[in-house]
């Protein structure tokens, strides 16, 4: 698909390496593209949580998402810190 053409040695692709994460989460998880972007840049700075209304993130082993209405994680329950 497109990971073929971000490995061309020859384009100059800034963070590379995330936007093949990137596209990799896209292809795992129901989200759309930028939020699976948002996700593959949270796993490379080590972030673990994320405030959203968008359900797909729950689906991410590595991600907690906190409902942004309510401020409470989706898989606890518990008030988020």
């Amino acid at each position: 698909m497109v990971s073929p053409l971000i490995k061309l040695p020859g384009l100059r692709v800034d963070e590379r390496k995330l936007w093949l994460e990137a596209f990799s989460v896209w292809l795992t998880y129901s989200l759309d593209f930028p939020d699976a972007y948002n996700g593959a840049y949270m796993r490379a700075r080590g972030v673990k949580e994320i405030y959203s209304w968008d359900k797909g993130f729950d689906d991410v082993s590595d991600i907690v998402r906190i409902d942004a209405g309510d401020g409470r994680r989706d898989d606890t329950g518990e008030e988020a810190a």
